[in-house]
């Protein structure tokens, strides 16, 4: 990443390609930490026991497209999607044949995913007979199964149902996809929100960067990492004000109560201190919304300022996430399962970037947010990019 930055160097350019990349790197170098919620690695380690290079170069360079689907919405696609959403499923398993050029994507994508799925149960299967014994993947478990009934293509039509839903940041029926966040491209994005604030200003980014530069360890390249105050309060305030996940629509299984820490008042006027749900009813977390609550966070909520968890302004509270009692990885059984990963590429990648660079704001405009199926930052025009002028610090 830094050797595209210093490239760059004296000149502006959108971000956002170069932190994808390495934050795809990150997760594919990282493959011992599995257990990563929404990723390619886990898919490709945990459930195949394949590399992420096995998956090949199309199949990776397909996801690029996919992903790039979501921010480049119009208004007539997404009130389509809504519909889609409830037309019966025999309609849209016949929708994804339409000759789009979103569909196409979508159908390369299952045809691909399928045929990896089929290539890998075929070698385990012939390795088993070779009498190697089978590992602890998701696969290897499923074909250990003796009373197993299903056959090899069903086996095989997994594939995309496991790998496209848990990899791509897209929902589509056809594809047993959902509203899953990849860690991937959430991961990326943040970053670049973080870089698109340090911009904006100038004067802490000089802060962060002394702090960065005394916290290395003498005589070495390494710091640690949670001992950098201003850099973490830098990582929460971020995190703060861009959750991945600004919309999260949940479902109740029973009937219950959702107690409320401040009365409210219906539209009737009535006092209410709860909120009753009825199984089956769809809930929408107001994620975004709650972490600039100014009854939570302050009167400037709004306003971009890491310092807020340093001087006591933050107060501890009722712990909803895991992280700073923030709402952006979800919380309890929902947690994000890689939260702990995603908060140590951002320690790493932001303090390896405001070391050796410098990122001050264009004449023609950086970004701004957008909310499509995750908050991303958009150029002007409309599509998914930050664009920042980038310096090398001498």
């Amino acid at each position: 990443m830094t050797e595209q930055l210093e490239e760059l160097s004296g000149s502006a350019a959108d971000l956002c390609p170069i932190l994808s990349n390495a934050t795809l790197s990150a997760i594919s170098e990282g493959m011992m930490l599995d257990l990563l919620c929404g990723v390619l690695v886990m898919f490709s380690a945990a459930a195949l026991g394949y590399s992420l290079y096995n998956l090949g170069e199309e199949f990776i360079s397909n996801n690029w497209r996919i992903m790039a689907l979501s921010s480049n919405q119009t208004a007539i696609q997404v009130l389509a999607d809504a519909i889609g959403r409830r037309l019966p499923k025999f309609i849209s398993r016949a929708a994804i044949h339409f000759p789009t050029t979103t569909f196409k994507i979508l159908c390369t994508a299952k045809y691909l995913a399928k045929q990896i799925g089929t290539q890998v149960i075929r070698d385990k299967m012939a390795a088993g007979q070779k009498g190697s014994g089978l590992g602890t993947d998701v696969f290897d478990i499923v074909l250990d199964q003796k009373k197993n009934a299903l056959t090899l293509d069903e086996l095989a039509a997994h594939t995309g149902v496991i790998l496209l839903g848990l990899f791509f940041n897209l929902w589509y029926p056809p594809l047993g996809l959902n509203e899953s966040v990849g860690g991937q491209d959430t991961t990326a994005n943040a970053l670049a929100f973080g870089l698109l604030e340090l911009a904006r200003h100038p004067e802490f980014q000089e802060k962060l960067r002394a702090e960065v530069n005394s916290s290395l360890i003498l005589g070495s390249h390494s710091m640690a990492y949670d001992s950098i105050p201003l850099l973490n309060a830098f990582i929460k305030e971020t995190l703060r004000l861009y959750p991945a996940e600004a919309l999260a629509e949940l479902i109740a299984v029973q009937d219950t109560i959702i107690p409320l820490t401040e009365s409210i008042k219906t539209s009737t006027g009535k006092p209410m201190k709860e909120i009753w749900v009825r199984k089956g009813q769809i809930l929408t977390a107001a994620v975004a919304s709650y972490q600039r609550l100014e009854s939570r966070w302050g009167e400037d909520a709004h306003e971009f300022r890491p310092s807020r968890w340093i001087d006591g302004t933050v107060s501890q509270g009722l712990a909803l996430g895991p992280y700073a009692n923030l709402l952006s990885f979800h919380g309890g059984p929902r947690t994000c399962l890689g939260w702990r990963f995603a908060i140590s590429e951002m320690q790493v990648f932001f303090s390896e970037s405001v070391a050796k660079f410098a990122f001050a704001l264009p004449e023609e405009g950086a970004a701004r947010s957008r909310f499509a199926s995750s908050l991303m930052p958009v150029l002007v025009n409309g599509k998914k990019g930050v664009l920042l002028r980038v310096a090398r610090i001498e």
